[in-house]
């Protein structure tokens, strides 16, 4: 039996009653499959994000991880060694390949058949629709896309259904599109953006979550147009190099005509998988510089309302509002990049932990199942500086919306299993829809006073630099909540300048008394659609 690496510590076997550990395991669990959904109240009615917040240990902390992960052994890290050592060798003996612990940014413990260093990759399944999330963060922080962005105007080619969606749709699994499993895990679909394009629509955008594939490879490609270059060559210049994830210690899947499979077929090491969830325990900041903005993390790991389990592509399963029964009394923090059979990514801001584990299922529940939650339990027991209570809570049954439950596409209709076939041959795109305006980009703001009653508010907005399609442009109107007048912009690509608002007296006199105010930026840029591209964001004012 492999036997668990505790930085600084010489391991020690832990005798764990393994078949009562897993009595209530449920068998079978993989991934998140296509083909369920839940309806409910509008995408964009969100409930309040948890953002990652500082551990509050006062256990040793490292800096960002260089080319290796600094190292704490558990007492430094303010962990029981023997807890630690534990839950590895749970993991170890239920079907992980790797396992690591990381506290406040320091490697605490590792699993010996492959510790940091070893060049095993592991296929990430559904982790790397979390990455291809963090790769549109990355470019949304740089000004080159925005949530607001319709499908339409990134992908011309896409009919009025298809058109209407925007990239918050895809990144929330809102589109309201439907879905066939078979069809949608056919890894030898030719063309997935055509098949996102080709789709069938059945429920209004934004008012019902249902999980597939297509969606977030549609995001990878939105992004490779709106970087002007391909998709894996943007990632490895502005999100993997940055933390450190060099180029010859990774690959990623395409589709045959070239496409990042965005959905699945990442393939890295552990310790570059922490890398990625590290990344967002420290709020997308690294090493001093903000690769992830502020307004990406929080929009990330907010849950949105048709399924309060899932931000952009990263689950939140411990929320009360999620109603999860294996992940009900975690810490509600809790954020996830998670996998078919065991993937995991897992991140628990407040307890300054990081924790990966790849491997196999064995039927055993690692995917939001017991052998995950008795991980997590025994991890979260090892902190001693801090401890944090894991009590395993019932399902509120007053809650109303049906928590998914991961199937495996064999529990399709066979009908749907005999017509896989029909992947192959894809149906033709519709004639275009009208052309669409990319969104335009609502930044910062400056106040300005003027005596004692006159106060001024400007906003920064920016064309995004690459633009396809109808106009080369954004031209269009911008208001400010309690404000005297829109203003108009005609923006050429790539250009931003600020708009100056007046506030109404009462709103300066609030600001002035409560010191802030809260107001909603509003941006419309006329299309051939009747509503046009549309921009909002909350802006949050103090005085100058």
């Amino acid at each position: 039996m492999a036997r668990s690496i505790l930085t600084g510590i010489r391991p020690k076997p832990a005798h764990l009653a393994a078949g009562a550990l897993l009595a209530s395991v449920l068998a079978g669990l993989i991934t998140p499959a296509a083909g369920w959904s839940t309806p409910a109240a509008d995408a964009s009615e969100t409930v309040a994000p948890v953002m990652p917040t500082t551990s509050m240990s006062s256990a040793k902390s490292c800096s960002a991880p260089a080319a290796n992960w600094q190292r704490a052994t558990p007492t430094q890290a303010g962990m029981n060694p023997a807890k630690v050592a534990a839950a590895i060798e749970f993991a170890e003996d239920n079907h992980s390949d790797t396992v690591r612990i990381y506290r406040n940014g320091c490697l605490v413990g590792e699993n010996s058949d492959t510790p940091e260093g070893t060049p095993h990759r592991a296929q990430s399944w559904s982790v790397a629709k979390s990455v291809t999330s963090l790769a549109f963060g990355r470019a949304w922080s740089s000004g080159l896309i925005s949530p607001d962005d319709p499908v339409g105007a990134m992908f011309p080619e896409a009919d009025i259904p298809h058109g209407t969606l925007t990239m918050r749709h895809l990144l929330t699994m809102t589109s309201g599109n439907s879905q066939r499993k078979a069809r949608d895990f056919n890894p030898f679909m030719p063309d997935r953006v055509r098949d996102a394009l080709t789709v069938t629509m059945i429920h209004q955008p934004g008012r019902w979550w249902n999980y597939w594939q297509s969606g977030p490879a549609l995001v990878a490609e939105a992004v490779r147009r709106a970087a002007g270059e391909d998709f894996q060559s943007f990632v490895q210049r502005e999100l993997f190099t940055p933390i450190g994830i060099e180029p010859g210690r990774w690959s990623w899947g395409r589709d045959w005509k070239g496409h990042t499979q965005g959905f699945f077929d990442l393939k890295m090491t552990a310790d570059d998988y922490a890398r990625l969830g590290e990344l967002m325990r420290r709020g997308g900041v690294w090493n001093g510089t903000r690769l992830l903005s502020r307004e990406y993390v929080e929009n990330a790991l907010r849950p949105v309302r048709p399924y309060p389990c899932y931000g952009y592509l990263i689950w939140r399963s411990a929320t009360k509002s999620c109603n999860h029964e294996h992940m009900l009394g975690l810490p509600e923090d809790m954020f996830q990049y998670n996998g078919r059979e065991g993937q995991l990514v897992t991140v628990f801001p407040s307890q300054g932990l990081v924790t990966v584990r790849t491997g196999h299922d064995g039927g055993e529940g690692w995917n939001l199942g017991a052998a995950e939650r008795t991980f997590h339990d025994l991890v979260l027991g090892a902190i001693e500086d801090n401890p944090v209570a894991t009590p395993h809570r019932p399902a509120d049954p007053t809650i109303t919306h049906q928590v998914y439950k991961p199937e495996s596409i064999w529990h399709a209709p066979l009908q749907e299993l005999r017509g896989a076939w029909r992947g192959m041959v894809q149906p033709k795109l519709a004639p275009a829809g009208p052309w669409r305006s990319r969104a335009t980009l609502i930044n910062s703001r400056e106040v300005k006073a003027h005596g004692t009653a006159i106060m001024q508010l400007g906003v920064r907005v920016s064309c995004p630099p690459v633009i396809t399609g109808h106009s080369p442009s954004c031209r269009g109107f911008a208001r400010l909540d309690r404000t005297t007048t829109p203003k108009t912009y005609d923006l050429t690509a790539g250009e931003s300048k600020v708009i100056w608002f007046q506030l109404d007296s009462r709103a300066a006199s609030d600001l002035r008394r409560e010191g802030v105010l809260h107001l909603t930026a509003h941006t419309r840029n006329p299309d051939g659609t009747r509503a046009g591209t549309t921009s909002t964001r909350v802006i949050t004012v103090r005085p100058a």
